[in-house]
Order: C-alpha cells, then sequence, then structure tokens
C-alpha cells in the first residue's frame, strides 16, 4: 500500500508539473497574440492621429510616444479616434486620471515600471464623453465643421480645451473653474468684437455687455450647482443585510406579508426612526438663524432659497422612492409609534419644499433688479432702485411666505449691504487704488455720487412707504429704517467726513502757489496736518473703524485755530503797507485764495478808509502846488502840467475804480457813497484845470508856423560865420503836440502838418550840422602854403551855400537837390585836396628830407686818411653828390610846375563854374575885389603845357586883372618851395660838417682818425 501510494504521489506531481506546463505556454501564446495585435493597432496610427496626441499631449504635460501608447492600450480608443477623423464625429476627449492596472493580455505591453496606487494607475484614456467618469485632467478636441479631416486641414478644423477636475469636486467645478479663468479673461481682453461695440463706459447709464453678464451668470449657476450637488443629503441606510431586506419588499402584498414578523417589523421601525432623526436634523438646520456676512448681498438670499429647494426637493424624491414608500407602508400596516412622527415630519418637509420653491421663484423676478447693484456704478444703479423697490412691494405684498417683516428687512438689508460694497469698490477700483493718492476731484465727484445714490435708494423708500400707507388693502412697511439703512448712514457718515477733508484740502491749495511774503509758514503746517493724518495709514472705507474718528476730530480743531492764525497774518500783512494801491493788491492776493474763513470785506473796508485819507491828502497837495506844479523830467512845461493833473487823476481814480471792480458791496455802503462823492468833487476840479491848460496852450500856437518860413542858414553879424537859421521853440511845439497826441487831446492840424513834417526838418537840421562841419574840415585839411590857390574851391562852395541864405526855407522842396549839389562839390574838393596833399608829401616833402639828409663830404670808415686823401675823396663825392642833388632838384621843380599844373586847371574848371553861378557884375573874390575873371589865359597856359608836354616854365601872364592874386600865389608858391630846397641844402650841409667836427674830435685806438702828412 506504501508503494501504490507513493505511485500515486508520483502520478499526481507529473499531472500538475504538466499542467503547468501547458498554462505557462498558453499564457506565452496570449501575450504574443496580445502584442501582434498592439502592432496592428499601432501600424494604423497615421500623421492626423500623431498630431492629436501632441495636441492633447501638451495640455496633459505628457510626449507624443506616451500619447501613442496609452491610445493603443485599447482597440476602443482607436475606433473613436477613427469615427473624430470622418463628418459624424465632432468631439473626443483625452482623459488623464486613475484607472484599473490592465494585464499583457489585454493592452499587449506591461504596466509594471509605471506607479501604482490601488491596483490603479494614471492612464490616458479616449472617449466620446461618455462611458468614463471624469476625475482628473480631461482634453477636449473639438471640430469647427462637419468634415472629414486629413492632414491638410486638421490644424484649421480642430480646436482644443482642457480643464481639471479636482479630487474633491466635479465637472460642474471644472467648468466654472474653466470659465473664470479662461475664457472669461480672454474675452475680456479682446478687442476686435465685430458687431458688439465697445465704447467708454457713461456713469448715468448701465452698460453692460449682454455676453459677459450671460458668462458670469452661467459660471455662478455652476458654482451653485457643485455646492448643491455636495451639499444633497442623502436618507440613511443600515448595513447590508437588513438593506436587503428592505429593498426585497416592492409591493403590497409583500408590506403585508413581512408586517406579521417582528423581527422583520423591527429592521422597519429602526430605519424608520433613523431617517426621522435624520429628517429632523435637517429641518433644524434650516430653521435655524443664518450667520451672514457683513456685505452679503441678494443674490445671496436666491443662493440660499435656491440651495434649500434642491435640498429638500432631493430630500421629497428619496421620499417618494420605492424603498421608502415600502418602509411607510410597513409601518402604515403595522401602526408602529413611528408613522405619527413620520406624517409631521414629512408635511414639514413638504412645507418647506414648497417654501423654499416658492420663495426661489419669486426671487428669481428680484435677480434683474438686482444685477446692476453688482455692476454698474452709482448713477446708473438709480434708474433700477425704484424696480428694485417695487419688487420687493409685491414680493411682500403677493408672496405666500415670503412675507414676513423678518424676510423682507432681510432681503433690504442686503440690498444695503451690496449697494455700500459696490460704492466702496466704485470709489476704490475695486480696492486697487488708494484713496490718499487718488486724485481730489475724481475721488470727490465718486464720493458725492455714492451720497447721492443713498440719498435717492431712501427716498424711494420712504416714498413707497407713503404710498402703500395711503393705501388699505396692502401691507404696510413696518420696517425699521435704521436696520435696513444703519449701515448706509454710518458709511453715508464716512464719507461726508472724507468730503469735509477733501473740501478743506481744496480750500487750502492755493496757498501752495501763493508768494504772499510769510504764507510759506502757514502752508507748511497745514501740510503737517495732512501729511501726519494720511500717514496714519487709515482705510478711509472702513467705516468701522472709531480710531479714524478720533483723529478726524482733532484734524477739525488744528484746522479752526490754522484758520484763525491765517486772519491774524493777513490783518498784520496789510498794516504793513501804507498805500491803498498796495493794500488793494495784497487784497485780491487774499481773495484770490477764496478762503471762506477770511474776513475779506472788513479787509476792504479798511482799504477804502486808507483811501479816503489818501484822497484828503491829495487834495493839499493840488492847492500847494496848483501854480507852479512840478513837471516831469524831459517834458514840455503845457503838457507836463497837464501830465501833472492827469497823473493826480489817476492817481485817485486807480483806487476807487479797483474798489468798484473788485468789490461793489463796499461802494455800495455809506462810507463808500461818501467817499465816491468826495473824489467826484475833486476829479471834477481837476478836470477844469486841464481844460485851461490846454486851451492856454492852443493859443501860443500862432506864430509857429512863421518859424519854418526863414532861411536855414544865416551869417553871424559880427564874426560872418555860417549858423542854422532854426528855432528851438519849434521842437518844443512839436513835443508839447506830440504828448497831446498822446494824451488824446485835440491839435491844430498846421501842428499836424508840422509833427509829420518833424523828421525832415531834423533831418535838415542835422545834414545841416554834419555839411558845415564836414566844409571847416576840408578847409582845415588844406596846408597853408596852398590856401590862396584854393580860393576858386572855397569860392565855388561858397556860391553853392548862397540860396541857403536866401531863398531855401525849412518847408522848401529844393533841399534834397541843394545837400545833392553840396555833397558832390565836397567830394570834387576833397579828392583835389587829397592828390595835391599826396603829391607835396610824397614828391616833394621826401625829397626835401633826403636832401637834408645827403652827406656833402666823404668821412674814412676802416683806416684814418691824411689831408690830401680826404680832400680827394670829398671832392669825388661831391662831383657824386652834387649830380644827385640836381637830379632832385630837377624833380622837385618838375613837381611844382606839375602842381602848378593842377591848380590852373582846377582853377579853370572852377571859374568856370563860378561864372555859371554867379552873374559877371557881381563879386567873385572876397568883399573887396571888385572885377572879373577872365579865363582864357588860363586856357591858353593850359594848352601850352598840354602841347610841349612839359610844364610851361615861362613867366604867367602879368597882364591879368583878377588873376594876379591868383598868378602871384603861384609865384610865392613857386618861391617858396625854392627856398626850402635852399633849406635843405643847408641842412645837409649842416650835417656833414657837424658830422666831420665829430670825426676830428673822435679817439680810435689812442690817435685821432684824420692827421696831417709832414
Amino acid at each position: 500500500m506504501a508503494a501504490m501510494s507513493s505511485s500515486r504521489n508520483s502520478a499526481t506531481s507529473i499531472s500538475k508539473r504538466s499542467l503547468g506546463n501547458l498554462s505557462s505556454a498558453t499564457e506565452h501564446n496570449n501575450q504574443m497574440l496580445a502584442k501582434e495585435m498592439r502592432e496592428e493597432r499601432r501600424a494604423t496610427v497615421i500623421k492626423a492621429h500623431k498630431y492629436l496626441f501632441a495636441l492633447a499631449g501638451h495640455h496633459l504635460c505628457l510626449s507624443n510616444e506616451e500619447m501613442e501608447e496609452f491610445t493603443l492600450d485599447d482597440p476602443t480608443f482607436l475606433r473613436i479616434l477613427a469615427r473624430f477623423m470622418t463628418k459624424e464625429g465632432r468631439l473626443i476627449m483625452f482623459l488623464y486620471q486613475w484607472s484599473k492596472d490592465l494585464i499583457f493580455e489585454d493592452c499587449g505591453r506591461s504596466y509594471a515600471t509605471l506607479q501604482k496606487t490601488n491596483n490603479k494607475v494614471m492612464r490616458v484614456l479616449v472617449t466620446k464623453g461618455e462611458g468614463w467618469p471624469i476625475m482628473g485632467k480631461c482634453v477636449v478636441l473639438l471640430k469647427r465643421n462637419k468634415i472629414d479631416l486629413d492632414d491638410r486641414n486638421i490644424m484649421e478644423e480642430v480646436t482644443t480645451c482642457c480643464f481639471n477636475v479636482k479630487p474633491n469636486g466635479s465637472l460642474l467645478g471644472a467648468i466654472a473653474d474653466l470659465v473664470c479663468n479662461a475664457f472669461q479673461p480672454a474675452l475680456k481682453n479682446l478687442k476686435n468684437w465685430g458687431s458688439i461695440k465697445h465704447t467708454k463706459i457713461d456713469e448715468t447709464k448701465c452698460e453692460c455687455n449682454d455676453l459677459f453678464v450671460f458668462i458670469e451668470s452661467f459660471q455662478l449657476h455652476l458654482e451653485w450647482a457643485e455646492q448643491h450637488v455636495a451639499d444633497a443629503v442623502q436618507l440613511a441606510t443600515l448595513d447590508t443585510e437588513k438593506m436587503a431586506l428592505i429593498d426585497s419588499i416592492t409591493s403590497v402584498a409583500g408590506c403585508l406579508s413581512v408586517a406579521h414578523s417582528k423581527s422583520t417589523v423591527a429592521v422597519f421601525e429602526e430605519i424608520g426612526a433613523l431617517w426621522c432623526q435624520q429628517i429632523e436634523m435637517i429641518l433644524t438646520d434650516a430653521e435655524r438663524i443664518r450667520r451672514e456676512d457683513d456685505n452679503t448681498g441678494p443674490k445671496k438670499e436666491l443662493e440660499f432659497w435656491l440651495a434649500t429647494t434642491s435640498k429638500f426637493n432631493y430630500l421629497v424624491q428619496q421620499i417618494r422612492e420605492t424603498r421608502a414608500k415600502m418602509v411607510i407602508h410597513v409601518l402604515h400596516i403595522v401602526k408602529s409609534p413611528v408613522m405619527a412622527r413620520w406624517r409631521a415630519l414629512d408635511m414639514k418637509v413638504t412645507d418647506m419644499a414648497n417654501e423654499a420653491r416658492d420663495n426661489a421663484k419669486y426671487l428669481y423676478t428680484l435677480e434683474k433688479y438686482c444685477e446692476p447693484l453688482y455692476r454698474c456704478q452709482p448713477l446708473a444703479m438709480i434708474d433700477k432702485l425704484a424696480g428694485l423697490i417695487g419688487t420687493i412691494r409685491l414680493i411682500y405684498n403677493y408672496s405666500h411666505y415670503y412675507y414676513s417683516t423678518a424676510k423682507v428687512s432681510s432681503i433690504l438689508v442686503k440690498i444695503t449691504s451690496q449697494i455700500v460694497t459696490s460704492c466702496k469698490s466704485y470709489i476704490s477700483d475695486n480696492g486697487e487704488s488708494n484713496l490718499w493718492l487718488m486724485p481730489k476731484d475724481m475721488l470727490m465727484t465718486r464720493l458725492q455720487n455714492c451720497i447721492k445714490l443713498f440719498q435717492t435708494y431712501i427716498n424711494l423708500y420712504q416714498i413707497t412707504k407713503k404710498k402703500i400707507a395711503a393705501k388699505k388693502n396692502e401691507r404696510p412697511f413696518d420696517f425699521s429704517e435704521m436696520y435696513i439703512f444703519g449701515k448706509i448712514f454710518t458709511f453715508r457718515t464716512r464719507l461726508e467726513k472724507i468730503i469735509m477733508m477733501l473740501t478743506i484740502d481744496k480750500e487750502f491749495s492755493p496757498l501752495e502757489q501763493c508768494s504772499v511774503e510769510g504764507m510759506d509758514l502757514h502752508t507748511a503746517r497745514f501740510a503737517t496736518l495732512m501729511n501726519n493724518l494720511r500717514k496714519k495709514g487709515f482705510d478711509l472705507l472702513n467705516y468701522r473703524n472709531l480710531a479714524f474718528d478720533e483723529d478726524y476730530d482733532r484734524f477739525l480743531e488744528l484746522v479752526d485755530d490754522l484758520k484763525s492764525q491765517l486772519q491774524k497774518f493777513m490783518n498784520m500783512t496789510l498794516i504793513d503797507l501804507r498805500h491803498s494801491l498796495d493794500r488793494l493788491d495784497m487784497m485780491n492776493r487774499f481773495n484770490a485764495l477764496n478762503l471762506s474763513f477770511l474776513d475779506i470785506e472788513e479787509g476792504y473796508m479798511n482799504i477804502l478808509n486808507i483811501y479816503s485819507l489818501e484822497l484828503d491828502h491829495m487834495m493839499s497837495i493840488y492847492e500847494r502846488d496848483k501854480e507852479d506844479p512840478a513837471i516831469p523830467w524831459n517834458l514840455p512845461p503845457m503838457a507836463g502840467r497837464i501830465y501833472w493833473v492827469r497823473h493826480m487823476l489817476n492817481h485817485i481814480a486807480e483806487p476807487l475804480f479797483r474798489l468798484q471792480k473788485d468789490r461793489p458791496s463796499v461802494m455800495k455802503t455809506p462810507e463808500g457813497k461818501r467817499v465816491t462823492y468826495r473824489y467826484n468833487k475833486f476829479a471834477f476840479v481837476l478836470a477844469k484845470t486841464e481844460v485851461l491848460y490846454h486851451v492856454a496852450w492852443f493859443k501860443s500856437l500862432e506864430a509857429t508856423n512863421d518859424c519854418l518860413q526863414v532861411p536855414i542858414l544865416a551869417r553871424h553879424p559880427i564874426t560872418k560865420e555860417a549858423l542854422i537859421n532854426f528855432d528851438a521853440y519849434v521842437f518844443e511845439v512839436v513835443k508839447e503836440a506830440f504828448y497831446m497826441v498822446k494824451l488824446g487831446l485835440p491839435v491844430p492840424k498846421i501842428i499836424i502838418n508840422i509833427i509829420h513834417a518833424c523828421t525832415n526838418i531834423t533831418t535838415t537840421y542835422r545834414k545841416l550840422q554834419m555839411l558845415l562841419h564836414e566844409y571847416d574840415q576840408l578847409k582845415d585839411a588844406i596846408p597853408e602854403i596852398f590856401w590862396p590857390l584854393m580860393q576858386p574851391s572855397i569860392f565855388k562852395i561858397d556860391g553853392l551855400f548862397y540860396p541857403a541864405f536866401t531863398t531855401i526855407t525849412w518847408t522848401s522842396l529844393e533841399i534834397p537837390a541843394f545837400f545833392k549839389e553840396l555833397e558832390k562839390a565836397f567830394r570834387e574838393m576833397g579828392l583835389f585836396i587829397k592828390t595835391v596833399c599826396d603829391v607835396k608829401y610824397t614828391r616833394i616833402d621826401a625829397k626835401l628830407n633826403q636832401i637834408a639828409d645827403t652827406q656833402m663830404c666823404s668821412i674814412p670808415t676802416t683806416e684814418p686818411w691824411t689831408v690830401d686823401e680826404f680832400m680827394q675823396n670829398t671832392k669825388e663825392h661831391a662831383l657824386s653828390v652834387g649830380e644827385d642833388l640836381n637830379k632832385m632838384n630837377k624833380m622837385i621843380c618838375d613837381t611844382v610846375y606839375e602842381l602848378l599844373r593842377y591848380f590852373i586847371n582846377n582853377a579853370f574848371h572852377e571859374y568856370k563854374a563860378i561864372e555859371t553861378i554867379y552873374a559877371t557884375d557881381q563879386k567873385i573874390a572876397d568883399h573887396e575885389s571888385k572885377k572879373t575873371l577872365n579865363s582864357s589865359y588860363v586856357v591858353a597856359a593850359l594848352n601850352t603845357l598840354n602841347e610841349t608836354g612839359e610844364p610851361d616854365r615861362t613867366p604867367l601872364p602879368e597882364d591879368l586883372m583878377t588873376r594876379e592874386s591868383y598868378v602871384e600865389s603861384c609865384m610865392a608858391l613857386f618861391e617858396d618851395l625854392k627856398l626850402k630846397i635852399i633849406d635843405a641844402l643847408i641842412k645837409g650841409v649842416r650835417v656833414s660838417l657837424s658830422q666831420l667836427r665829430k670825426r676830428f674830435l673822435s679817439r680810435w685806438g689812442g690817435c685821432t682818425v684824420l692827421y696831417l702828412s709832414l
């Protein structure tokens, strides 16, 4: 038996080994088959599929190879991809989430290298949107059009979208996050909207884009739906066996059959009591007073009732299901004590569901009026408040459940909270702007708009309350206004304080540009007050912070003290000024600051009193100086007197007129009227004085025209010197008339003509001065030796000056031609004088100097000479020098003859010109000459000089009559030059003898230079 047993054991082991080998071979074959099928699937992957893998892998942070491997795990994935490439496919989803582990035989590859958790691995699943719950990242690929996809159009036709389902979230929350974080920012940043127009927001209109409103509402309802799903109540259950027993009862007959089993009834009573306990807790939680945030808006009320509706509807739905019905039937049959408790709870649940549904329905009508409270600016909300109050009135009167004072007060409080919250966001740019740094005008406007909204809201409520009170068929609005509007009252008080701060800052802001000396101290003090308040870093819109109120009260006290100091500063500044005009200028500078706390009116009254004293002083000055007033420098007498009167009138008029312009109310006072009467009286006296001065000047103008009808030149009665014949009184009259015109006084027409001709008269006067001066310079430039020979030119110019002594007056039209002839004669005479002077200086004086410097004897230079050598050398030197002196003498004589020829030619032309100027019986020389000058001999001499080509050295004709003096002058010139040549020779001899004497007396090497031979 032992052998048999051992044989059986060995046979059994052999059979097990063979079965294991068979199983291993089968597993290997299945793996090889799965791998071959995977490769076949890989062969069906095309380029378009790889593009889809790249799109999805980009969002899932996976490579294209990983995406392809995950897709090849299941043949269903490739079929879904293939269908997406056809016309029928519109959507495909790639899910990257935890999924069950696959074996090699199922997918054709091993998952051993991937990280596993609870037999699950991270896989990519491909779906059409069904079959797999979304529990991680999801990439959705959409086609734009119903067409087949290929390599050419897949890039244009396919678009992607990615979202992520959080571990404890749902698909609703993932879509809400996608809308909030992707779609909404993209749409807001989109500029090219096409038909949708983006315009500047009008604060008085609520211009919200319907698309944005819909998107935000969609996002909000998605979030609510996710919360409702999370808050859904599931009826409690027992252990599995008991629940299986309960679920086995599906009919009334089954209920009757189990009603006789106490153990079964006990199970039903247990679950019934558990449900009652659960429902009681739900109802207790629903009836509990809600704790809400301080800034909860009316949408929160709608959200609450929607959540309550969802919760109780789902609860009612579970109560109406078969399981709950069977439990209730069994308890009803056995008349369980739980049944009474259940009926009461069932009624409460039903009532609560109906109440939530009804409240949500009515609150939905309120939503469109509450929407502007979240989106619009304060001024745009005003138009929506009437509909909002009207809707609340409708709900209060017609709702079956939402009619209690507490509930309506609650919704009104929420509206108030939302208005305050929106105003805070509007003022601070959604909390992004610091109120201390915002432009003050913009901040002031926003604060005022908010206060206007608050007041409108309160007024509409009060108007509606009065209308309801007038009707007897409506429920009265007996709500606590302090409870409803208390937050607005507090917030409005804070806004009013901010407005007061801005008003004070704006009122004191002109101090920064004020240049009054000493004002910078007060400006710095106010700036310190503002900076101290600003450095505290208060959130101005946090109306619950009472520390700001304390600092604000202290700030107002310091500002009041600063105002009183500014008033004292203004008074002291005005006292330091003496004149009313200066005080008026200073007062205007203070008035320009627009500081309401300064007593500007009293300051102007003080200026009026100072002006009254100045008016008395001016009257005394007039009485003292009216006979001999102080005339301004450089003004003519009459114009100076009128200027004095005008200046006095302006001095008293300017302060009064400026007071009338700047502060008319001061001039309407009794003191102002009295000062005005005194001014008018004194101004009349000054105006009368001015008229008298002007009339006296008018009478003095009768002889003015005669002063211009005299010759422009006259001779001095003693020296016979030519003088300008002009009366300076004409200039005085012109100057008087000029100032009279500036003063706006009438001037005679003849004086106006003189004024117009004043420029020409002045030009003529200055031209005459210049010509007479130039004539004197020309005469001074004539050398004394040439003076007799220049008499013809001088006689000619004197002849040209002759009309200025006789016929040419200051108003003559011949003055320009007269000046032109004189200027031409001056140019010719100047050129002739320069020519003869240059000849004299360069060709005569230079040669005479050369003759004077000529050495007449030879003097040894290196070795001494004997007397014979000295005599011989001196003789030779004298012969050489004599030839040079003869040449220079001849050159001088030739030059003299040339000069004489110049003078003769000049005399010929000048005498010819003189004959045309003077009559034959007139004098042509000085006053003692009575003869005329015939130029025939001068012409003959000139012709002789021209024919011979040399100067005519023959004596000039002596039978001239009036020319004799001219010929004598020519001979005198010749003789004078001969004497100068002799003087030059004598000077040369003296210089030579002087040098010789010095040589005799000098020593060279201890012996004399010149010695005698024995």
